[in-house]
């Protein structure tokens, strides 16, 4: 065998000034003694495993050719953002980011770092590392990277690329690796979804419920309230008829809270809980609590549906969510902050728990799969699978609570199994499923709701007087000071949306710049044109936060493809076709909130 190429201080450099943080884990890693580099026929260096039976991670004969066969089963082009499930040498990374554009986020995942340090020792990997569209996730860590870093808009078309010889290597690690990534993207298509289906409703009801933040307060103020103590979250999951009758006969050893589409059934089994939570957008979400006996607290997400809270009859604490129009509150408001809440109500109990910081936190009725065929419990007020009907929509099979087998699911529970097991990962406590069906979450003790009440509910106790004294003595917000930042909003909003005019203009001219890039003359005076439009767009430096950023994106696309002397004309073209319909949109957005804001000018 010839001498082969050693390119590991050429790649190194590059790692420490684009991916330090892979550069220091690579630098600490020793290649084991099974891995051989050997010469394929073509001269090519080739990866062999001794471990086991001796064999090739890499092709013996062209390694290259073998890659860009491999991936011709792909259109790649047509696709959204693409995932490698491992490499030898880095030949199939190469062959896939020469198909790649703009348009993807490529990563590799590679569980053993010695794979990808014989990658950078025996490869010229330095062109991808400059691309910051290409990612290497090293070992367990691909989970938060996804979530962080993934389009929602591209997770429909996700591409998974197998690496069969690597995935041999580590079978269970790349199993779990499929496992999660469907997880991972079902929650962000489910989230973008909702968004574009559903946020002009969204927004309407955070706006209209405004105007209670005078009447009620704020749930922070609850922080702590029941430490260290045990609480039962009650949510509408099938398997609750299996320890109903348990949850009624120690109720008062356990702070209960329940979902509100939920709370007539336990009601009418005779269980009261301290406290129920309301998180739905549409108006059936009301039905819930219409019957609901006096003096229940109830914690109100901001964007569940506005007609709810005028006929609500007890104490309400107010959850604001992060949105532009909570982060606007939150500065002048004293008493007030933004507040996580997952996708569900179901996620929004674990979260007040967690607030009030009980432990352990104890889940019933969680069951987040077509347990029996059903998504919710009979007797249940949930809009939708009660009866079994939408068992249809079941297209996963996942692990059932117990470990055992699997049970059917689908992809918007694989969202809420997705959330809730990063819950339980970043909470300082115990987390308990006794749902006792439905779907298993990792990171939690699987047990029956008795032996849990057994193990960690010794005594009965009554908070109620303290939570009521909180609601009592808890600050609101100033109605004059509400008002008169409402008013300073009203009067600004066509300010705002001549901002919108300046952006869909501005998006206009870098169109037009792009379209005319060899015609030199017209793109000098584009391009002039462009800059008068940024340097107008220079005097909003603090637009409102109420507005969204999409008029920010505008003005740092346009700097971009000034800086970038005019490469890339085909991604600015489309990015700023994009921004001017966002610019439309914005202005019409913000026609709507006027409205709106004026409204409950009149009504405080």
């Amino acid at each position: 065998m010839g001498v082969m190429k050693n390119y590991w201080d050429l790649n190194f450099k590059v790692l420490a000034s684009k991916k330090p943080d892979i550069a220091a884990l690579l630098e600490r890693v020793e290649i084991p003694d099974h891995y051989e580099i050997v010469e394929a026929k073509n001269g090519s260096p080739a990866l062999v495993s001794t471990q086991g039976k001796r064999h090739f991670i890499s092709s013996a004969y062209n390694p290259q050719k073998q890659a860009k066969n491999q991936i011709k089963m792909y259109k790649i082009e047509d696709r959204g953002d693409i995932i490698l499930c491992g490499d030898s040498l880095g030949f199939l990374t190469q062959a896939i980011h020469e198909k790649i554009n703009f348009r993807h986020r490529f990563f590799i995942i590679i569980h053993d770092p010695a794979l990808l340090k014989l990658t950078m020792t025996y490869n010229n990997m330095s062109k991808l590392i400059y691309d910051d569209l290409v990612r290497w996730v090293v070992g367990d860590l691909y989970a938060d990277v996804f979530m962080n870093f993934i389009e929602a808009k591209l997770c429909e078309n996700l591409l998974l690329i197998h690496n069969k010889p690597v995935e041999e290597l580590d079978p269970a690690f790349y199993i779990n690796l499929v496992d999660n990534t469907q997880k991972i993207f079902s929650t962000r298509v489910t989230e973008f979804n909702t968004l574009h289906k559903a946020g002009r409703l969204f927004r309407e009801n955070l706006l209209r419920n405004m105007k209670f933040l005078p009447q009620f307060p704020h749930a922070q103020e609850l922080k702590g309230l029941l430490k260290d103590r045990p609480a039962v979250l009650v949510a509408a999951g099938p398997s609750l008829d299996k320890n109903i009758q348990v949850l009624k006969e120690n109720q008062d050893k356990v702070f209960v809270i329940c979902v509100s589409t939920i709370l007539n059934k336990i009601l009418d089994y005779g269980i009261k809980p301290d406290m129920v939570a309301t998180f739905d957008m549409g108006t059936a979400s009301c039905k819930y609590l219409e019957d609901a006996p006096s003096g229940i607290p109830l914690v109100a997400d901001m964007e569940a549906n506005h007609e709810i809270l005028p006929k609500y009859d007890g104490p309400v604490f107010l959850w604001p969510p992060e949105k532009p129009v909570t982060r606007w509150i939150e500065k002048f408001h004293d008493n007030f902050s933004i507040m996580a809440k997952g996708a569900s109500v179901s996620h929004l109990i674990f979260h007040m728990a967690e607030l009030m910081e009980c432990s352990p936190l104890i889940m019933v009725g969680m069951d987040l799969a077509y347990t029996d065929d059903k998504a919710h419990a009979d007797g249940s007020n949930a809009a939708w699978g009660g009866d079994g009907s939408h068992a249809r929509n079941a297209n996963v099979k996942i692990k059932s609570w117990d470990g055992k087998g699997n049970i059917k699911s689908d992809s918007g529970f694989l969202t809420f199994i997705t959330l809730f097991e990063k819950k339980i990962r970043e909470f300082n406590g115990k987390v308990v499923d006794a749902t006792e069906g439905g779907a298993y979450k990792a990171g939690a003790e699987n047990i029956t709701l008795q032996e849990a009440i057994d193990t960690y509910c010794s005594s009965e106790f009554d908070v109620q007087a303290d939570l009521n004294n909180i609601y009592t003595n808890a600050p609101r917000l100033k109605k004059d000071l509400f008002k008169e930042q409402l008013e300073e909003f009203a009067k600004n909003t066509n300010e705002l949306m001549s901002m919108c005019d300046l952006s869909k203009d501005s998006s206009q001219v870098v169109i037009k710049a792009a379209k005319n890039r060899r015609d030199m003359k017209r793109l000098n005076k584009n391009m002039q044109e462009a800059e008068k439009h940024y340097l107008d767009l220079g005097k909003y430096e603090d637009p409102r936060d109420i507005s969204s950023m999409g008029c920010i994106k505008v003005r740092l696309a346009f700097l971009s493809f000034v800086m970038e002397d005019y490469e890339g004309h085909d991604k600015y073209l489309e990015v700023s076709k994009l921004y001017k319909y966002n610019a439309v949109t914005l202005k019409e957005e913000l026609a709507d909130i006027k409205a709106i804001v004026e409204s409950i000018l009149e009504q405080i």
